[in-house]
């Protein structure tokens, strides 16, 4: 038992060490520096003065920049960008209407959003994956459930019309009137607030969200 046991630590040491065993070089030194501008810090990079740049960089300018360079970079899908909607309601306490309180409301806005635009025009057609559901297109969980996913994405396709439809007819059930090609609630405009990321192209998706 005692030879046994011994053997047993043997290896559990041997192990250890080839565990911590060096593989590579070791640095001396790790500095972290703050650079607000995505172009600059690319140039940085090029001319050697950083050596890693770890933020997103999805522009077509950008992505032309690292082409150009001849820079080395990673493609990663973790993020996203989508709408919340605020469903208190139907009125809020000072008597304006919300007409997010309503969930076929909020449903229309899977139509009224042209996902492919904002992909395409945006983003320059070289960064974002249209999405409709958690998970993403490009991982595998979305193949196991390919035939699901996509009758989603089919039925929530962009379809100005119908989602126009189903707005009108939310709106008119909470007494709101269109006048002059705007909706209004006990005599005041509906006044829709917004809040929007203004530090990328999530300032253009507002916009166009917005418009």
């Amino acid at each position: 038992m005692k030879k046994l046991l011994l053997a047993a630590l043997v290896a559990i040491v041997a192990l250890g060490g080839l565990a911590q065993a060096r593989t590579g070089a070791w640095v001396d030194e790790v500095v972290f520096m703050m650079e607000p501008t995505a172009a600059k810090a690319i140039e940085m990079v090029r001319v050697g003065a950083a050596d890693v740049f770890t933020f997103g960089a999805a522009t077509p300018p950008l992505v032309r920049a690292i082409h150009d360079a001849g820079l080395g970079y990673e493609i990663a899908y973790g993020l996203f960008n989508e709408l919340t909607f605020n469903p208190f309601g139907p009125e809020f306490a000072d008597g304006r209407l919300n007409p997010f309180s309503v969930a076929r409301i909020r449903e229309a806005i899977n139509w009224l959003i042209d996902r492919e635009h904002i992909a395409a025009e945006i983003y320059g057609g070289i960064a974002g994956v249209p999405r409709f559901f958690p998970i993403s297109p490009v991982f595998p969980d979305y193949a196991k459930l390919a035939a699901v996913a996509r009758r989603i994405e089919l039925y929530y396709a962009h379809d100005f019309e119908r989602a126009q439809a189903v707005i009108t007819e939310e709106m008119q059930k909470l007494g709101a009137t269109l006048v002059g090609g705007k909706w209004h609630y006990e005599g005041a405009p509906v006044v829709v607030i917004m809040i929007i990321r203004p530090e990328d192209e999530r300032r253009e998706i507002g916009d166009y969200v917005a418009d």
